[in-house]
């Protein structure tokens, strides 16, 4: 892990250790003392943690943190999996409830994944918490290759979206996502073990290679309170 990384993950720590306690960060300076590094190391930090939302700055005032640090928060902009966007708010990304098994496509999956309705799918389902609670109950969808769902559950990694990476040897470089509202009734409100009905935010989103070809698709039934998505909005050059 690099020192830029660490600092940045120690800067969130002292964020969650004193939420409700302060608003203004100490100084560069003084990170950069507490912390041991050099004040460069820590400016670099900030800016990250500024781009995610997390803190921000005024010019010669300093930096301050954003209310509602505790509740995650990521770009629309950046594709990460579910595993980064717990692990960088200080969380310990967890995995619960897994299902994996081979499926055949019906109509609408082979439409998406762009292949033949009845070829075999590995479907994955399972809910993704944070320090134990949930955020996100999950289902993908993923083109088959040989030995796939026996690797999964040999491994049983955090990121389906690293593991199909590494195990096919590909690059996602991009996905096509549509989001939104929803109610958490029925099953889903079971898996994501919610007592009474609560907003969520529905996600479906393609998973596409660098040549545009889909690689695996999924359905996200994110809990609204503990996560929130934020786009930058430009206007047309």
């Amino acid at each position: 892990m690099s020192i830029q990384q660490q600092t940045k993950d120690a800067i969130i720590a002292f964020i969650r250790e004193h939420e409700g306690k302060i608003e203004k960060l100490p100084s560069e300076q003084e990170f950069a003392k507490l912390l041991g590094v050099s004040r460069a190391t820590v400016r670099e930090a900030i800016k990250v943690l500024v781009n995610e939302n997390i803190v921000y700055s005024r010019h010669g005032v300093g930096t301050f943190i954003v209310k509602g640090t505790s509740q995650l928060s990521t770009s629309m902009n950046i594709l990460e999996s579910w595993t980064t966007i717990i692990s960088k708010h200080g969380f310990t990304p967890g995995t619960q409830d897994v299902i994996i098994e081979l499926r055949e496509a019906d109509e609408k999956i082979a439409e998406k994944l762009g292949i033949h309705v009845g070829d075999n799918v590995v479907y994955l389902e399972r809910l993704r918490t944070a320090d134990g609670k949930p955020v996100v109950f999950v289902i993908d969808y993923a083109k088959y290759h040989e030995g796939m769902i026996q690797r999964y559950k040999e491994t049983l990694p955090e990121s389906f979206l690293a593991f199909i990476e590494d195990y096919t040897n590909s690059y996602l470089d991009h996905v096509i996502c549509r989001i939104q509202p929803v109610s958490a009734t029925g099953e889903i409100q079971k898996k994501l073990r919610q007592v009474h009905s609560h907003p969520l935010l529905f996600l479906e989103q393609v998973h596409c290679t660098q040549h545009g070809d889909p690689f695996f698709y999924s359905e996200s039934y994110v809990i609204s309170e503990m996560l929130q998505f934020n786009i930058i909005r430009k206007k047309p050059t």
